[in-house]
Parts: structure tokens; C-alpha cells; sequence
């Protein structure tokens, strides 16, 4: 019995392990400074805002995947279901903001960088 707990356990935190390490590079992408004006609607703050969106989101969910509640286990499902959706569009959101602040920051615009950006 203790080798079945024990191995069920790691079956699921290495998934859990590999969720919250793309949860946490998704939100350092969400934080990066954009260099945009206050009152200009700017793609990679549309980006930043929907991945921090996703996390909570995905806390949500991972919260009731802990529940397990019994009375529904239909909602469980659909909480590991999402879970892992919403991860993974958190992470696609991610490498897109990631590659949008390479772009946005080409050689055309690096003039306008000023050291406080990089930071």
C-alpha cells in the first residue's frame, strides 16, 4: 500500500512540478516592462493582462482540483480538464509576449531604450 500511495503521488507531482514552473515563467514574461505610454492600448499589455488572467484562473482550478469535491465530480473533471488548458494557453500567451518585446525592442527601436527599461 505505501509503494501505491508513494507512487501515485509522484505520477502527479510532476505534472503539478511542470505546471507551476511554466505558471512561473509565465508570469516573470507578464512583468516584463513594455516601454508603452499610459493611455495607448498596447498589444504586449493586452498579453501581460490575460496572462495574469490565466494564473489566477488556473489557481481556481487547481484549488479545486484539491477539493476533489464529492458531489460533483463532474466539476473535478472539468477542473483538471481546464487546468491544463489553461495552462497551456498561459504559456503559448507567454512565448508570445516574449517574442512580441523582441520585436517591439529590433534594432529600429533600441535607440529609444533607456537603461531604466532593461531593468
Amino acid at each position: 500500500m505505501n509503494y501505491l500511495f508513494l507512487s501515485r503521488f509522484v505520477l502527479d507531482a510532476r505534472p503539478a512540478l511542470f505546471s507551476l514552473c511554466g505558471l512561473i515563467l509565465a508570469l516573470a514574461a507578464a512583468v516584463l516592462p513594455t516601454g508603452s505610454t499610459a493611455g495607448r492600448l498596447d498589444p504586449l499589455d493586452v498579453c501581460g493582462r490575460a496572462i495574469l488572467a490565466g494564473a489566477g484562473f488556473s489557481i481556481l482550478l487547481g484549488g479545486l482540483m484539491i477539493l476533489k469535491l464529492e458531489a460533483w465530480p463532474g466539476l473535478t473533471r472539468l477542473a483538471y480538464t481546464g487546468f491544463d488548458a489553461v495552462v497551456l494557453a498561459t504559456l503559448v500567451l507567454a512565448a508570445f509576449r516574449v517574442v512580441l518585446r523582441i520585436a517591439d525592442s529590433g534594432p529600429a527601436n533600441r535607440s529609444s531604450l533607456s537603461p531604466s527599461d532593461l531593468r
